[in-house]
């Protein structure tokens, strides 16, 4: 992530954290969890709402990046319509 990212995203959540004594709470308490697979709905202009699956995977290396893959269920109206834009992009 570049420093300026970082810092921006800093400030957000420095903000929230005056503004908010849940969100205070709730962030002091570092109550997260890694999510290595899931469901996410994205709207994709010129399709709609796509509702697609994802793996993350952690790359090697100190950076810490992590690719996310996104995929559509085969034969889905999802898969159809990624097809679809696909199709058209060409």
């Amino acid at each position: 992530m570049q420093r300026g990212a970082t810092s921006a995203l800093d400030g957000f959540v420095a903000s929230l954290r005056e503004r908010s004594e849940t969100f205070r709470a709730l962030w002091d308490a570092h109550d997260v969890y890694d999510r290595a697979a899931g469901q996410k709905r994205l709207a994709v202009e010129g399709v709609g709402v796509l509702c697609l699956d994802y793996e993350t995977f952690a790359l090697a290396g100190p950076e810490g990046h992590v690719l996310y893959v996104y995929f559509p269920r085969p034969g889905g109206e999802d898969d159809a319509a990624l097809r679809l834009l696909a199709a058209s992009r060409r």
